[in-house]
């Protein structure tokens, strides 16, 4: 299955996920560069959510995406990467993310949960 196939599909598991936990969840198709994958919205808050799907130990990011996502967490919004590994999703906070100077990076055996409590 192409990347981005796989890629939406992930995307939409989790927003139906985040419905079913009585969020409403808006999806910006074709995300990624200047919007986030999704925005969960839930007793007036807002979680900015960036969706990945990997086999590695490690997932970089576009020095745009970063930025993007830094934006965001810069004027207040919780920032969530959801990365979808071994049939289950992990949560990692935007903090988690390394940035090396060349490509930011997100170490995948740092801390995660598997809950929505990060949401």
């Amino acid at each position: 299955m192409k990347n981005i196939y796989r890629g939406i599909r992930v995307e939409r598991k989790l927003r139906d996920i985040l419905r079913q936990n009585g969020y409403l969840v808006i999806r910006a198709a074709g995300s990624g560069y200047d919007t986030p994958d999704l925005i969960a919205l839930k007793n007036g808050r807002a979680v900015i959510v960036e969706v990945k799907t990997t086999k590695r130990d490690v997932i970089y990011f576009r020095r745009e995406q970063y930025n993007n996502m830094k934006d965001f967490f810069d004027n207040g919004f919780n920032v969530v990467v959801a990365v979808y590994r071994s049939g289950e999703f992990r949560f990692y906070g935007f903090l988690e993310i390394v940035d090396t100077g060349k490509r930011p990076k997100l170490d995948l055996s740092s801390f995660h949960t598997t809950d929505l409590s990060i949401f």
